[in-house]
């Protein structure tokens, strides 16, 4: 799951822009939400953005690997300046604009607030985006025809204008954000997280987590609608790279929690098209692997693997040690030993990294190196990992497999392709999953230019 970052917060102790990017890029960001202001504002173009600046340094962003997927408009005039922001909409990419409530609010502002803002997203559709509103200050605690400022200018812009719902100013407002988020429904399109500490009638600033927001009800909302998710922190507890580790370490968890959520473990029959559900569980389990020398599937579920026995309708958990953050990429040796799986290191932020572990326990994790361990083995050694990994890099994979002599079940392939040696892999959707060579009646060697393997 990818996840942004707003700037304004990060970078306003920050004379050295790139580097702080770069930096913030490290820790596992992927999306940046710059705010943007029509002209240089002397002393603070490190953190008020202008096209001009954006437009030099744009090429560099990039490098990074950053993408501008909003912005936050300070200091535009939206009635005048619409077809300005459109072309900038359409020349650097950017998706979505952000604007305010006004200030000290009344009913008549509210009308006229919401022309500029309808003239600004009709010219900003033009371009492929769209004008988003930020709540903040009192906007939630102002009442106009029995609704908050907010939702009373979002529906005087007839649906034209969409919001970026901000959580640590609902939650300092008095309002329930997931409560609010669930009201709103559709009409939100972006999610700021902000926490607050409310209790005991005094409002503070929180690192994410450390206050009374609900973030995994936001995080289910967010993920629901498919919305952008952006962390905009403004004061660090620890200092910024720590606080705001912690908070993608956070976010990592929550994206493996679905509650309330069902799941049902299926096979399918691929000559007869029949289906059978094996069992159902009352959490998200991901990404099942069928073994070939047990009649056992093995999943992820809750950051941990787990064996379903199919004769027993048992569910033992497999011990993987430290590994207790591992997400649905995992795979088996060939001889079915060893597991790899993707494991973030809940100290280590939003990162994962690949860990070789027995499958039959002792949870001893073998590799911790980036680079997948199956590059370790290479087709030379039959694809039964060994247990002292040596480094290599993409490219040496690729040699090995080119040098390798081509055996019957397997193809010289990527490292991720390899552990589907000798079984048929089955698509459906987003899951993938491996059943036994005969259930598919696959010819050895028929893939098809996807990757998938071919019914013959």
């Amino acid at each position: 799951m990818k996840y942004g970052i707003n700037t304004y917060g990060v970078l306003k102790d920050r004379r050295d822009t790139l580097t702080a990017l770069s930096e913030l890029r490290a820790l596992g960001f992927t999306q940046l939400e710059p705010c943007l202001s029509p002209e240089t504002i002397q002393g603070w173009e490190h953190v008020f953005w202008s096209p001009e600046w954006l437009r030099t340094h744009l090429s560099e962003l990039r490098a990074q690997g950053w993408e501008i997927v909003s912005a936050h408009l300070i200091g535009w005039e939206a009635d005048t300046r619409a077809e300005e922001l459109a072309a900038l909409a359409a020349e650097l990419g950017i998706r979505q604009f952000v604007v305010k409530c006004p200030q000290d609010p009344d009913e008549r502002s509210l009308h006229e607030t919401s022309m500029r803002y309808i003239r600004l997203a009709d010219a900003l559709n033009e371009a492929g985006a769209e004008l988003l509103l930020h709540n903040e200050g009192t906007d939630l605690a102002a009442r106009f025809l029995g609704k908050s400022a907010y939702e009373r200018l979002l529906e005087l812009c007839l649906g034209k204008v969409g919001a970026q719902f901000d959580t640590g100013w609902a939650l300092a407002d008095g309002e329930d954000p997931e409560t609010l988020l669930w009201r709103l429904g559709p009409a939100v399109r972006s999610l700021h997280y902000k926490d607050m500490a409310v209790s005991g009638g005094a409002i503070a600033a929180a690192d994410l987590g450390k206050g009374d927001l609900d973030v995994l009800a936001c995080l289910q909302f967010a993920r629901a609608h498919g919305i952008p998710q952006i962390l905009d922190q403004d004061e660090f507890a620890e200092g910024p790279a720590e606080s705001l580790r912690a908070g993608l370490a956070l976010l990592s968890l929550c994206g493996q929690q679905r509650e309330p959520s069902a799941s049902f473990l299926n096979i399918l029959d691929t000559r007869t098209g029949e289906i059978r559900t094996l069992a159902r569980f009352d959490r998200v389990i991901e990404a099942p692997n069928w073994m070939k020398t047990q009649n056992c599937l093995i999943y992820n579920s809750e950051g941990r693997i787990w064996k379903y026995d199919l004769a027993a309708g048992s569910e033992p958990l497999l011990d993987t040690g430290e590994c207790d953050n591992c997400n649905n990429d995992h795979v088996l040796s060939s001889d079915e030993r060893y597991i790899a799986v993707s494991h973030g290191p809940r100290e280590g932020g939003y990162s994962s990294r690949i860990y070789i572990i027995p499958i039959e326990g002792g949870g001893r994790a073998l590799s911790r190196r980036i680079l997948p361990a199956i590059c370790t083995a290479g087709p030379r050694t039959g694809g039964n990992w060994p247990t002292a990994p040596f480094a290599c890099t993409r490219a040496d994979w690729k040699q090995m497999c080119t040098r390798s002599p081509r055996r019957a079940g397997r193809r010289d392939a990527s490292p991720s392709e390899a552990s589907t040696t000798g079984r048929n892999t089955l698509r459906t959707g987003r899951a993938y999953g491996s059943i036994p060579r005969e259930a598919g009646k696959c010819r050895s060697g028929a893939w098809d230019a996807t990757g998938a393997i071919r019914q013959e």
